[in-house]
């Protein structure tokens, strides 16, 4: 209500009458054409579109019909209207003839400019309140289950509505919220680009999109270095895409201009009626020369197999 008003000393005069009962009234889907009483009006636009507040006031298109509005709070004798859009969504010319349609089921038109302020309540920014709000009540051990249940639901429609600490900000032994952040950047790219996250529960990563590889995978270590792991050859598809032709790893990979040196270990599968539930991680220096990541090994196998 402070951020919709954006006048603290205008809220307490609103609301600390005592001489009389402060009027509340909430409710969602209501037509305009029963809101009949108020001084004044606030149109609330809640929507990722951030809404222009120019652009609002210099609104044309004036359609006359009983428009639908989402919230409707009524304090004492100013009216509150909320557009709320689970997206995107521009909702500036909707909530402008919802507060028109208001004014003209009451003869008051006239007075639009006078009667009807504009204010946006983007969802970034009411998730920035929610989780200050949310934040003082672990301070003070009060956490408020509405406000807990209220911001895991936006975060599982669209966890970019919630404010992020920097990477940069957080300490090498912060392993939980250096995952969270390395999640919510794994989960932007799911919602804003082509790449896919993994859904599996017990671990962190992205499809990967090559034949010789399902996944790239993220791990935060104790020290808080982030450790990125591609399964090469994980299936005996994907080896066969390895095995095929000659294979030249990489020592070393360049990632925004920086080198970072690539570490080559294996993995020995254990699995019962295909299902894995143990593993041998090994580095060369466990075998005798040849490696086990060897195409003549690989070919000698596979005519085994044939024989």
């Amino acid at each position: 209500m402070k951020v919709i008003f954006n006048d603290d000393l205008e809220l307490e005069l609103l609301i600390s009458n005592v001489e009389t009962e402060n009027k509340l009234y909430i409710n969602i889907q209501e037509s305009s054409s029963e809101i009949k009483t108020y001084d004044r009006i606030i149109a609330v636009s809640l929507s990722e579109n951030e809404m222009n507040i120019e652009s609002f006031k210099n609104q044309v298109h004036l359609k006359q019909y009983d428009p639908i509005c989402d919230i409707v709070i009524i304090l004492n004798e100013i009216v509150i209207i909320v557009e709320a859009k689970r997206d995107n969504v521009d909702c500036t010319a909707q909530l402008f003839n919802q507060a028109y349609n208001i004014l003209r089921n009451n003869n008051s038109t006239e007075d639009f400019n006078n009667i009807v302020t504009p204010v946006d309540l983007n969802w970034k920014k009411l998730m920035q309140i929610a989780s200050k709000v949310y934040s003082f009540q672990k301070t003070v051990g009060q956490v408020n289950r509405l406000t807990l249940d209220f911001i895991n639901l936006v975060k599982g429609h669209n966890p970019n509505w919630l404010p992020e600490t920097p990477i940069a900000a957080l300490l090498s032994n912060q392993t939980t919220g250096i995952r969270r952040r390395v999640e919510s950047a794994l989960n932007y790219l799911d919602i804003k680009s082509d790449f896919k996250k993994l859904t599996y529960s017990d671990r962190l990563g992205l499809l990967f999109t090559k034949p010789w590889a399902q996944e790239i995978l993220f791990h935060v270590a104790e020290n808080g270095n982030l450790e990125i792991t591609v399964y090469a050859g994980n299936t005996k598809g994907q080896g066969w895409h390895i095995f095929s032709k000659e294979v030249h790893i990489a020592k070393d990979l360049k990632i925004d201009g920086i080198d970072y040196t690539v570490n080559q270990r294996y993995h020995i599968k254990l699995t019962s009626f295909q299902k894995f539930f143990a593993g041998l991680w090994v580095g060369d220096d466990a075998f005798k020369k040849p490696s086990i990541f060897y195409r003549k090994l690989s070919q000698l196998y596979r005519k085994k197999r044939k024989k």
